[in-house]
């Protein structure tokens, strides 16, 4: 059975540990797919604690966050980009009476905005939006594993388990011979990056809280509510914060369609009924104003931010967004 996702999905649903349902059986993924002779790509990262910045390299990542100026308090991480593929256990197992649990364990990040930008400004309640569409941006999508804790992977035959179920390196068979591997393993996360259009919103409203929480319930407000007004399915767009100093965050929308699809740009054109939307969703949900639910502002992709999405505090914001 051949069984194929987007490596933008894959290094999620296919990561070690991982199980899906296909062909009336269960099958768990078992590692990466190494090829003979072939490396796969790794690189150094971290992400700020503070503003959430992402910084990238093939050597030593630079400790202090070039967008907020926080000294890490963590060390840097090893991401490695699992282009050919991943293994399934050899034996698959019946499905049970419930499905396997799906999870969405990592982030996406900007790495590139685009170089041809079209922007728009309009008045809003608490004072101005500028929006900038452009193609070819490019992000990254970091798949760290359950407890953000990273996967064990066999240097030699591509092994994997999650430093969750594992906090030593597991011993382990080969994925190719079936037999005893004597080789090392590292702890790697999954990544992917690609190119599409990205919308940027850059907000100067009076009296915007600056608290990250408070942004990113604001984000899934304006991401749901964009894809219903829109009439597009909520896997064809994407969302991001891009952090800008301390303390300030952009709002990035995206196609999640390598290459870009017109999702961003009718984001774009219908801003404004967007936002509107966004209110009424937030307003009318019957979950308390200090938390969220799958109604109003959770889904699949969002699950490591569920506890600090709030409908009430994207609800503050986005009635200083409103269009004037």
């Amino acid at each position: 059975m051949d069984l194929s996702r987007d490596l933008s999905q894959a290094i999620y649903e296919y990561a070690p540990g991982s199980s899906v349902v296909a062909g009336g059986q269960v099958w768990t993924s078992r590692g990466l797919y190494r090829l003979p002779g072939r490396d796969l790509v790794e690189k150094s990262y971290a992400v700020c604690h503070e503003c959430g910045a992402f910084r990238e390299s093939m050597g030593t990542v630079d400790p202090v966050c070039p967008t907020c100026a926080t000294p890490s308090k963590s060390a840097q991480r090893t991401f490695t980009v699992p282009e050919f593929g991943f293994v399934a256990d050899r034996n698959s197992t019946r499905p049970g009476s419930r499905p396997p649990r799906r999870s969405w364990g990592g982030m996406t990040y900007v790495l590139k905005e685009s170089d041809d930008v079209h922007e728009f400004s309009f008045r809003v309640a608490g004072g101005e939006i500028t929006t900038r569409f452009g193609p070819r941006g490019r992000l990254v999508n970091i798949a760290d594993g359950p407890g953000k804790a990273g996967f064990w992977v066999c240097d030699y035959c591509g092994s994997g388990t999650p430093l969750a179920i594992s906090p030593r390196p597991p011993k382990h068979d080969s994925l190719r011979r079936g037999q005893p591997c004597t080789g090392p393993s590292r702890r790697l996360d999954l990544a992917h990056s690609f190119e599409t259009d990205l919308l940027r919103l850059d907000l100067q409203p009076v009296g915007l809280a600056g608290d990250r929480p408070s942004h990113l319930s604001t984000l899934y407000a304006l991401l749901e509510s964009a894809c219903d007004t829109l009439q597009i399915a909520r896997e064809d767009l994407g969302g991001t914060l891009l952090p800008v100093s301390r303390g300030a965050w952009s709002f990035v929308f995206y196609d999640t369609v390598p290459g870009g699809a017109g999702q961003a740009l009718q984001a774009q054109a219908s801003l404004p009924h967007i936002i509107d939307a966004a209110l009424s969703r937030v307003s009318a949900c019957d979950c308390g104003p200090e938390t969220s639910c799958y109604g109003c502002l959770r889904g699949y992709g969002n699950q490591r931010d569920h506890d600090e999405l709030s409908r009430g505090s994207a609800a503050k914001v986005l009635r200083l967004l409103i269009p004037r």
